[in-house]
């Protein structure tokens, strides 16, 4: 049994609450004890739980610089733009501090670097009066980036979204799915690429499974077929014609990832076909806007993309704000607009196998089969896969390989029933 495993049950032979987990994750954060932080979440402590100074447990890792706490709690739905009672965001906090690497994911995760707190300056205004000019530069590159929010009339301002997006946001939905349907990719046999052992293999594991679990329909690609036109074809054509507009759709991708450096910085994440070439990336590869896209072009109100695969790039949100003990939990995140993601690993790191099995699938795999379901109801969100799977295989791989996830676009949140 893992240690996260081990911490869940001693929190329920202790009869742990959420009300009694949401002090214990301040206190975690502020001792910076990973392991008592992912306790505390598995109990279903809120990750937006205040101190009497208004300092959410996010406030506290990013003034620590605790990286690693600050991924956990984003992936537990922390308001990564709550404002303390001086005004201050995690983005201020971190930039005052000169923690690089938390302004740096906290910009990422979609802080916005051009909130004030009560003493009228920026993050880059505050991390430029402690001599972190450097740090202070970064921060305005992304102000400067940050696209501009459209307005429609009754919506509050999105940033980024683009309308169509936004006109998805306004619609309600019914709770529950329709159908639900998956596309799932495996590659080992690449023509340039190194060949893999187990992603094809992970594939299947995939798509019998979520035949178990009761998906209506299951398109599978595998090694040769899952070309850069075939993958496209799947996505935006297939996919699209059997999914309806009350759905799920799921995509798997076990394979090659890649990330690209552009020159200004920006990080855009890749996952290659099994005709992508090594040295022309750009121009044979999929990037992960386009797989973007796809959501635009696919009617489901939840769409769930799995990937096992490692890259950066990912502009991710986090949480709907509501805990799994909410009364009608199930039915109000169902009804909501969701695209959600779970990604193998980050840039640099190596989609890990023993035994031929990727330790990310198998992972999101024992998350689907009831191990993710910390609150016992008979239902795994995909943030709950998320909590689980991140620490699994971090721990499992020796920290070598750590799992992102979170939310592209919409409030609601991926349900799978697994009673």
């Amino acid at each position: 049994m893992s240690g996260h495993q081990i911490g869940i049950v001693l929190l329920i032979l202790l009869g742990s609450t959420p009300a009694q987990a949401a002090p214990d994750l301040l206190q975690s954060t502020a001792r910076r004890d990973r392991q008592a932080v992912i306790q505390a979440l598995a109990a279903g402590a809120d990750a937006n739980t205040i101190d009497n100074s208004g300092r959410s447990a996010l406030h506290i890792a990013a003034d620590s610089g605790d990286t690693e706490i600050v991924e956990l709690l984003l992936g537990a739905g922390a308001n990564v733009n709550a404002a303390e009672f001086d005004g201050d965001t995690p983005l201020i906090g971190a930039a005052i501090r000169g923690h690089g690497s938390v302004v740096a994911r906290l910009l990422e995760a979609g802080a916005d670097p051009s909130v004030e707190s009560s003493r009228g300056m920026t993050a880059a205004d505050h991390a430029r009066r402690k001599g972190h000019a450097a740090l202070a530069m970064k921060i305005d590159r992304a102000a400067r980036d940050r696209p501009s929010p459209p307005t429609i009339t009754g919506l509050p301002p999105s940033p980024g979204l683009p309308q169509e997006i936004l006109e998805m946001k306004r619609k309600t939905y019914r709770p529950g799915y329709g159908r639900r349907v998956a596309a799932v990719i495996g590659i080992n046999d690449y023509r340039e690429w190194p060949r893999l052992g187990g992603a094809v293999s992970d594939a299947k594991r995939t798509a019998a499974a979520l035949r178990q679990l009761g998906f209506d329909t299951v398109f599978e690609l595998y090694d040769r077929d899952a070309t850069r036109s075939g993958i496209l074809d799947l996505l935006s054509q297939t996919l699209p014609e059997a999914v309806g507009e009350e759905d799920l759709a799921l995509i798997f991708f076990a394979g090659h990832g890649d990330t690209e450096t552009l020159p200004n910085g920006e990080k855009r994440g890749y996952i290659i076909p099994a005709d992508g070439s090594t040295d022309r990336v750009f121009a044979t590869a999929i990037s992960m806007n386009e797989l973007r896209d796809v959501a635009r072009r696919v009617p489901a109100k939840h769409m769930y993309y799995v990937m096992d695969s490692c890259y950066s790039g990912l502009l991710l949100t986090r949480g709907l704000g509501l805990q799994p003990s909410t009364p009608g939990y199930v039915d109000k995140v169902t009804s909501r607009r969701a695209v959600q993601i779970i990604a193998a690993g980050m840039e640099g790191e190596e989609a890990i196998e023993r035994e031929g099995r990727g330790l990310f699938t198998t992972a999101f795999l024992d998350a689907l089969s009831g191990k993710a379901d910390a609150n016992h109801d008979g239902f795994v969100t995909a943030g709950e896969i998320g909590v689980y799977v991140a620490p699994e295989v971090t721990s499992m791989s020796s920290a070598r390989q750590t799992p992102q996830f979170g939310a592209l676009e919409g409030e609601g949140e991926v349900v799978f029933a697994v009673r």
